[in-house]
């Protein structure tokens, strides 16, 4: 359904806040709507992870990254192609030296260094107070609370398969190609970590429903608007044909 989306607030401190990874797969279903992959944070400060209104890929977090400022980075690249998935990953890693290596973003497997937007305010050090931060709303498939209420509904308007966020893991260029299909439960760390693979149906935030977390976290996703049967053959590795609008928000190869 198109205003299908998962929430969870962490109820655990992060393990480490300089440094975390976000990845998933997801097909384009809509042009020109800003849809959020992913967003943590409250009515004055988050991050989000989205295409936006202009099919560009963009990470833009208020001061909830540290520093002085936002951060906004806005790739060249459009996403465009509705018969194709993209995989992405956002580095997060506020040790680094040089600022502009402390937010990175990988679009199959290729780093986005042209960029049509450069802001980055991320200090030194600091620590991410809202993706993976402890008593944070976070979202997938939909825009933090403040932006559901003052925007049309931007809900995910595409496929989404094994979302994953870890939490103090930095990795490899080698690895994000192969991100999405590893047996990541083994490169987990952080306690706020969580890898989600929409194989059930239940809505609850339990193990066995479609937000479940498979990483041994218990870090387990509450789905609003779940349709009675919310699962797809269609993956990265199954292509399937399908309408421009898909009603389905997960995917999973189970079925």
């Amino acid at each position: 359904m198109a205003n299908t989306y998962l929430n969870k607030t962490m109820g655990s401190a992060s393990t480490n806040s300089k440094k975390w990874t976000f990845s998933t797969w997801f097909r384009l279903g809509a042009f020109n709507r800003g849809q959020a992959l992913f967003s943590a944070g409250d009515t004055s400060t988050y991050t989000n992870i989205q295409v936006n209104s202009n099919n560009y890929f963009q990470v833009y977090s208020t001061n909830s990254m540290g520093g002085s400022g936002a951060t906004d980075i806005e790739t060249r690249m459009k996403i465009l192609d509705t018969s194709a998935w993209y995989h992405c990953v956002v580095q997060f890693d506020s040790t680094q030296s040089t600022q502009a290596d402390r937010l990175k973003i990988y679009i199959n497997g290729q780093e986005q260094t042209n960029l049509i937007t450069n802001t980055n305010n991320i200090a030194l050090n600091q620590d991410n107070d809202k993706i993976g931060a402890n008593g944070v709303p976070h979202y997938i498939g939909t825009y933090v609370a403040k932006l559901k209420l003052f925007w049309w509904p931007h809900y995910h308007k595409q496929l989404l398969w094994t979302v994953l966020l870890l939490p103090q893991q930095i990795l490899e260029k080698q690895m994000l190609l192969v991100f999405g299909r590893l047996n990541l439960q083994v490169l987990l760390g952080g306690n706020n970590g969580f890898l989600l693979t929409y194989e059930s149906a239940g809505a609850s935030a339990a193990a066995s429903n479609f937000g479940e977390d498979k990483s041994g976290n218990g870090n387990h996703f509450a789905s609003n608007n779940l349709p009675t049967n919310p699962n797809t053959q269609h993956t990265p590795e199954n292509l399937f044909a399908q309408w421009d609008k898909p009603s389905q928000m997960g995917g999973s190869n189970n079925q």
